[in-house]
């Protein structure tokens, strides 16, 4: 059985709050395409959907980054309640609320504030909670 080579072309993007673009393009040359490497040296990407539902797949909202040196995320339900607060870029929100009881499927508001060595980060967005 003859090995396929597949090549890949993966841009990495991040969009600052001075509207810069940030990207990281490599060009990827494998065989097993179950692993892919890519470097970034700083940034942040913000997903906009998760599943809390406990099966070990994308259980948390969690904001990537890396070079962060200053952070801040706050989390709102749609009446502008505070549902979770952190000033660690690697905590994570479990889609609980303060007092440990599971939120309502539903879209949640962010607030994000965020400094690396080269860059600041002030973007505000939606998340879906899906269980």
């Amino acid at each position: 059985m003859a090995i396929k080579r597949i090549f890949i072309f993966l841009t990495i993007a991040f969009i600052s709050s001075a509207s810069h673009l940030f990207a990281q393009s490599a060009a990827i040359n494998f065989s097993d395409p179950s692993s892919i490497l890519a470097n970034v040296s700083e940034g942040i990407y913000v997903p906009n959907v998760f599943t809390p539902n406990y099966d070990g797949v994308n259980d948390a909202f969690y904001i990537a980054n890396k070079g962060i040196v200053e952070y801040s995320l706050k989390i709102f339900d749609r009446y502008g309640i505070l549902e979770f607060e952190t000033v660690s870029p690697n905590i994570a929100w479990d889609g609980t609320t303060p007092s440990g009881l599971p939120v309502i499927t539903g879209t949640y508001f962010y607030v994000l504030v965020a400094k690396s060595s080269g860059s600041d980060y002030s973007q505000m967005g939606k998340i879906m909670l899906l269980r």
